[in-house]
This record gives structure tokens, C-alpha cells and sequence, in this order.
């Protein structure tokens, strides 16, 4: 049978605030330094995998600060906001009563870029961190588990399938035959989930019999599951950085091979790749017909079920459009081959990378801790938590997530 999340969704959304802030006033914190602030959070996003469920909302924030010594510092503004993500991640299963057990961890926050004005030098991302992990990340952790209980009721619907069991079905008028299922215990499979819906597989294990009077309905009450569920998995972050000069020089190198095939109108001479939140600029000289510089932006992509990074709807920028406005056929056309070479050399496979990072932090929950215990598992469970471009690399930040257990001799 199929259960819907959604209105335990729906309840979340009212425990978890939708705004925080210091009420347009300023709050000193513990360098002395005034700042006010402002978070408002987006809706609840659901995914699932499996046994799991994440949970996680997107926040808008702004900040503002003075002090002695420095004039008013600002990181972001309502119209140009700073974005973080919270959430958390639920491992869902059976409790002793048939009703739904779930275990809530809270996900790192994540930031898009960090809020350190200078002066006055202070990292207001982590004031930030502490303020949406206390009002928000945290009162939704703390709510899921008696929310997906009293919102996702099994127990009522598994007692009801026990129940259509434990009374005789009469085969047919006229005829004084019934059947008779005598159940003798309901057994669960793992629970899983699929979309915003949770499937539960039960079996009913019976010694079914025919007789010819209608026999008294079973007395037999509903035993226990005999499902339960693990305890909070172990989850390490870890980040998957690609510099923004090896994408240069990957940009670069794709051009050169490409001029050293025929002569073009338009050649590459020099790549710089910038960036910023969840966008990235080419700028890139050009020699031959064209000289002077041209503008690609596109979009960070990150598959975290392939690991595969690209730049989505990479194009020349609406400047460079207009700059070039009346060139030649054949200059536009070498532009485009630009183009697609650049996005070439940006699509990246970083499946490698993962599990070099991953690895250790596999190996290093499978070994002996002692002549006498020893731990084992499995970290095989791959999240990306966000991406972000800084002004150096573009950072994945993923993590590693599984269970361990002791081994004692």
C-alpha cells in the first residue's frame, strides 16, 4: 500500500518560521561590531531515495553592520540577496506499535558565497549559520519524527488489513461453507519511498482452512513488526574542487587543437574564466579578423548521480551579441566553433575525483580500532549538498553518508 508525505510536508511548513531577523534593528555581537539582518526561507523541497528522505529549503538573507572605526558594510540587499541552503536528512522505518519511526539529521548549511566585509573583517557567514541552524534547521529536525508519526498513520491501516483477516468469508449463498484464514502474524518489508509517497509491502502469514459452520473470528492481536529501524548514519562532507584556471587552460588547449586542423579567420590567443554563485563568465582574445575580446556565460551544472560537471546554456553574452552585430559570415561562424569548443572542454567527468575524496573516509570506517574491536561499513551513499562558483574554482560539496558497525572479539 501507498502512503502520502505530503501532509506531513505540509504541517512542517507551519513549525518552520518563514522569516527571521533582528526587526530592522541592530544586534551587537561579541567583537562589538552592529549588525542587522533579514532571512526569509523558501518552500519545503522533498526528495527520496530509497529508505531516505531529504528535506531542505533554500534561504534568502541580507546583511548590514557598523562600528567604530569603519562605515556601514553591507553583504547583499533585498533585490541582490545572498543564498544559503538547510535541511535535513531521515532515515524512515518501523517502530514497536506498526507506526512510522524516523530518524533526522541535520544537513551542513550551505552558502553560496561568504558574508566577510572588510573592514570590518568579521565572517558574518557563520553568524548567519548559527542563526538559521537555531530558528530554522533546527526546529525542523526536531519536529520530523513526531510529525511523520501523527501525520503518516500506519498503524490504524495495518490494523485494518489484520482485521480483514480474522473474520470468515462465507463462499456463496446457500451453501454453509466458509473460510476460515486463521493469521497467525503480519510481517513488513523495508520501507521505501518514491516521490512524495511511502510504500509499505506487508505479508500475512496464515493457516487457512475450509469448514462447514462459520467459526469464530480469530483472537489473535497484531504482534509486533519485526522490521526496526538503524541508528543515524555517519555523514561526512567533503568538497570536489575544479580550479577556474585548469578551465581556462582546458578551453584554451581545445581552441589550439582546433586551429592546428586549418587556418581560421578567428583564433584564441587567451582564456580567463570567472565566476560567481551558480554562473560562470569566459572571456576569451581573439586575433586573426577579429581582434579584441568576447564574453561567455553559462550556468553550473552538477549530475550527483553520474558526477558529470557542465555549463548549462553556455552563449556569448547580450554585449557581445550587440558588439557583434554586422561581422561577416565566416567570423560568426569561427565565433560559434568557439563557442562549442568551449562548452566541450567544460563538460567534465568527475566520477574520479569523487572517489578519491570518498575513499578514505570509506577506509577509514573498515579497520581495526583495537586487537579486540573493529569497525566496518559501507559510505556508499553519494548527496550533493550545493554548488558554488568562488573567485578561484567551483566547489561541489557532497557528502559521503552510511552505516558502521563494531565488530568485538
Amino acid at each position: 500500500m501507498w502512503a502520502s508525505l505530503r501532509p506531513a510536508i505540509t504541517r512542517l511548513e507551519q513549525v518552520v518560521p518563514t522569516e527571521i531577523g533582528t526587526s530592522g534593528r541592530f544586534e551587537r555581537d561579541e567583537h562589538g561590531v552592529a549588525f542587522r539582518c533579514r532571512v526569509e526561507r523558501g518552500p519545503l523541497e522533498l526528495t527520496t531515495r530509497h529508505d531516505t528522505l531529504f528535506v531542505r529549503a533554500k534561504v534568502s538573507y541580507w546583511l548590514s553592520a557598523r562600528g567604530d572605526g569603519f562605515a556601514q558594510a553591507e553583504c547583499g540587499s533585498e533585490r541582490a540577496p545572498l543564498i544559503a541552503w538547510f535541511g535535513s536528512m531521515i532515515l524512515i522505518g518501523w517502530s514497536d506499535d506498526w507506526r512510522l519511526d524516523s530518524r533526522a539529521v541535520q544537513l551542513p548549511i550551505t552558502h553560496d558565497r561568504k558574508c566577510k566585509p572588510k573592514p570590518p573583517g568579521i565572517d558574518f557567514t557563520e553568524i548567519m549559520t548559527d542563526r538559521i541552524a537555531e530558528r530554522m534547521a533546527r526546529p525542523l529536525a526536531d519536529a520530523i519524527p513526531k510529525t511523520l508519526t501523527e501525520e503518516v498513520p500506519l498503524q490504524p491501516r495495518v490494523a485494518a488489513v489484520w482485521e480483514t483477516f480474522r473474520d470468515p468469508v462465507e463462499l456463496g449463498r446457500g451453501r454453509d461453507l466458509w473460510l476460515d484464514y486463521r493469521p497467525r502474524r503480519m510481517l513488513a518489508g523495508p520501507l521505501t519511498m518514491s516521490g512524495d509517497s511511502l510504500r509499505v509491502d506487508l505479508a500475512v502469514e496464515m493457516r487457512p482452512r475450509l469448514v462447514a459452520s462459520r467459526p469464530s473470528s480469530g483472537r489473535d492481536s497484531l504482534a509486533d513488526p519485526r522490521v526496526r529501524v538503524l541508528g543515524d548514519p555517519l555523514q561526512v562532507a567533503f568538497d570536489c574542487t575544479v580550479t577556474l584556471d585548469s578551465l581556462a587552460r582546458r578551453i584554451r588547449e581545445r581552441c589550439e587543437e582546433a586551429h592546428g586542423e586549418k587556418p581560421a579567420p578567428v583564433r584564441v590567443s587567451a582564456v580567463l574564466v570567472r565566476g560567481g554563485g551558480d554562473r560562470l563568465a569566459v572571456s576569451i582574445e581573439t586575433i586573426g579578423r577579429l581582434s579584441g575580446r568576447v564574453h561567455l556565460v553559462g550556468q553550473v551544472r552538477y549530475d550527483d548521480r553520474t558526477h558529470a560537471f557542465s555549463v548549462g546554456g553556455l552563449d556569448y553574452s547580450s554585449e557581445t551579441r550587440a558588439a557583434l552585430r554586422g561581422q561577416p559570415p565566416e567570423v560568426l561562424e569561427a565565433l560559434q566553433g568557439i563557442r562549442d569548443r568551449a562548452e566541450a572542454a567544460l563538460d567534465l567527468d568527475l566520477s574520479s575525483q569523487v572517489v578519491a575524496a570518498a575513499s578514505p573516509i570509506g577506509r577509514a570506517v573498515n579497520r581495526a580500532l583495537s586487537p579486540q574491536i573493529s569497525i566496518a561499513g559501507g559510505m556508499n551513499q553519494r548527496r550533493l549538498l550545493g554548488i558554488v562558483v568562488t573567485d578561484r574554482a567551483v566547489v561541489a560539496r557532497l557528502v559521503a553518508a552510511g552505516r558502521t558497525w563494531l565488530d568485538l572479539r
